[in-house]
């Protein structure tokens, strides 16, 4: 779906992604200048960040005013939806950014598929003046957890570059400050103090932030350790690190994008079987697209055999990243920014078909199988949220080199689809360490 007459929207989400691209400003686009006052480059880094994050809030905001008037009717509520969606993934460009080194490591750790709430209706007042005052000095930064779309743990994030990350529970105007103050203490003193001034409620509020730490430390322990039984769930997890370089088609997609502006559709293939058609809405409207979209599908995908899965039974949108809490948020991808600009408001469109029974052929230490319909009828049967990745009702899985089966988990749609790592790439992982590849057994669980 495209949203209509929104220009204002379109120029404000390709200056923002041209903001996010260098923070700082243009002070500091080079490495020299960087290194050469590394501080104050670090808190105009945070403060053009927070600048993103404040206007993004107050845009969610909107948004959520509008969606309370009960005659709008459903298909504005939809588009009001995405818009709102929309800055939450701006958010989550910030979080990204943030967390540098392997985010999506991290935020697949970090989400926990908590759902968001109207923001109107948790003092926002109270929040957003805690969170001026710790990015005021831009030597820290604080987000607003239910304003993005990745983070769960506690009411607000902090950022700080001497002190690491920090997740906290903001609940009571005055004491917010003090339970920071406390927390960052952790004397006796200080608690005593705190309960001089604040009685058994302030306590009770403190003893929600301390659990609220403890659960903090918990995802530490995801965070910083690759393979551990993950504390939320008891399911044993093992993260690998390839020693091969990541291989993006990105530039392939940038250049497809620029050639769609031009025409009505454009057609890409990565890898033999990734493929992807790029419609113009502006210039090919749904009635002639979708057509176009299953033929070249049908086209280039070779017909499955009796016990393989049909590929284009499982064709996929670009839009429905947005809705993907662990998705890389395509403000990050470098594409031109009014090309993603047209992207979010569905002005371009994106389809996907992953022939995974091609990529199963290029797999050399590991084998690529399908379950039978029975299992996966099964497994459509559970909730969503806790299904294994399902394509024609059967579910793809490896077996590594001691014969253990290795399911896929949405991870590795995430990465392929909406991060942009190539197919072969993903194959070659996967042949890299077989014998390490035997996750979460040993229940058909997925790898993250």
């Amino acid at each position: 779906m495209r949203l209509l007459n929104q220009k204002p929207l379109a120029e404000l989400i390709a200056s923002t992604v041209k903001l996010l691209r260098e923070p700082a400003g243009p002070t500091y686009r080079t490495r020299e200048a960087i290194l050469n006052d590394r501080e104050e480059f670090t808190k105009c880094f945070h403060r053009g960040l927070y600048a993103i994050h404040a206007c993004a809030i107050d845009g969610i905001m909107t948004v959520e005013s509008k969606l309370k008037r009960l005659t709008m009717p459903k298909e504005s509520q939809l588009a009001e939806k995405r818009v709102r969606q929309i800055f939450r993934t701006l958010n989550d460009s910030i979080v990204w950014t943030l967390l540098a080194k392997d985010p999506d490591f991290w935020v697949a750790r970090l989400s926990r598929g908590k759902p968001r709430g109207n923001l109107a209706d948790q003092n926002p007042a109270s929040v957003l003046t805690f969170l001026n005052r710790v990015s005021a000095s831009g030597e820290k930064i604080g987000i607003w957890n239910d304003a993005t779309r990745c983070v769960d743990l506690g009411d607000v994030t902090i950022f700080d570059r001497a002190e690491g990350i920090q997740f906290l529970e903001l609940k009571q105007g005055k004491v917010n400050e003090a339970i920071f103050e406390t927390v960052k203490t952790s004397t006796v003193a200080a608690i005593d103090k705190f309960y001089e001034s604040f009685a058994k409620k302030g306590i009770e509020q403190l003893d929600r932030t301390v659990n609220q730490e403890i659960q903090a430390q918990k995802h530490e322990l995801l965070l910083k350790n690759e393979n551990l039984t993950d504390p939320f769930t008891g399911l044993d997890r093992i993260a690998i690190t390839p020693s091969i370089p990541a291989s993006s088609y990105d530039d392939e997609l940038r250049d497809s994008l620029v050639r769609v502006r031009s025409s009505e559709t454009v057609t890409l293939t990565i890898d033999e079987c990734l493929h992807l058609v790029i419609i113009n809405a502006e210039r090919c409207n749904r009635a002639k697209g979708q057509p176009l979209v299953n033929e070249y599908f049908s086209r280039m995908v070779a017909k499955p055999k009796d016990d393989e899965a049909n590929p284009c039974r499982a064709v996929m949108g670009f839009l429905y990243g947005f809705s993907l809490p662990t998705s890389m948020p395509v403000f990050l991808r470098p594409f031109h920014a009014e090309d993603i600009s047209r992207l979010c408001m569905g002005d371009v469109q994106i389809y996907y078909c992953f022939d995974f029974n091609t990529w199963g052929k290029k797999l050399k230490t590991v084998q690529f199988k399908w379950t039978s319909q029975k299992e996966g009828r099964q497994e459509r049967s559970k909730p969503f949220e806790n299904r294994l990745l399902l394509i024609d009702d059967r579910i793809p899985y490896i077996v590594n080199t001691n014969g253990e089966p290795i399911y896929f988990g949405g991870q590795f749609f995430l990465k392929l689809l909406f991060q942009g790592l190539r197919p072969d790439y993903l194959a070659a992982v996967y042949d890299e360490s077989p014998a390490n590849l035997a996750l979460e057994r040993p229940a058909k669980k997925q790898h993250s």
